[in-house]
């Protein structure tokens, strides 16, 4: 399983101003817009009946 994870930079990161993390790869806008789609998804079909 070598090379497995050949890129270790952190998928977020701190802003700039405020609290929270931001994302600063493409990894990390992948996980945030699965975290999105899916509460749109819960909102529609769970709480929208």
């Amino acid at each position: 399983m070598s090379g497995v994870v050949a890129d270790k930079k952190p998928w977020f990161g701190p802003k700039r101003v405020g609290w929270g993390l931001r994302p600063t790869s493409w990894q990390g806008w992948v996980v945030l817009l699965v975290v999105v789609a899916a509460l749109v998804l819960v909102r529609v079909f769970v709480v929208g009946r």
